[in-house]
């Protein structure tokens, strides 16, 4: 899996056109996309643990993402759990618009565990594997 940082920012207006371009960039047939916040955005995805540095494929934490993510854009970070939670909303919200179906968030954003730190909003991009 490929982290992409280049677009990171505080600024919400900027990860919002990143994320535009991002999605235009890679539109077409078989790409997937999940917008997610978290304090640890690549523990979330991959589920390694620095501990064990191995991936995890069952239980509750990875099983959204247990389709094949390819590359992970860190796109914002705060302080403020709540900016984090709008600006998830509203990232959501604007993906499903230009993805469609292409969008596998389930529900609107903003929940997720409370945690302490930096909270970032990321996009986790992939492609749908062929069936065997």
């Amino acid at each position: 899996m490929n982290i992409n940082t280049a677009y990171l920012t505080d600024c919400s207006f900027h990860a919002y056109d990143a994320l535009t371009r991002i999605i235009e960039e890679n539109a077409g047939k078989n790409n997937l996309f999940k917008i997610g916040m978290s304090v640890a955005p690549v523990r979330r995805v991959t589920n390694i643990r620095a501990a064990f540095n191995k991936p995890r494929y069952t239980g509750k934490m990875n099983i959204t993402y247990r389709w094949g993510v390819g590359t992970l854009y860190i796109l914002y970070y705060t302080e403020e759990r709540y900016r984090c939670q709008n600006v998830e909303r509203s990232f959501i919200t604007h993906l499903k618009n230009i993805a469609g179906k292409s969008c596998l968030n389930a529900t609107g954003g903003g929940g997720g565990r409370p945690g302490t730190g930096t909270h970032f909003v990321y996009l986790a991009h992939g492609h749908l594997k062929p069936a065997n």
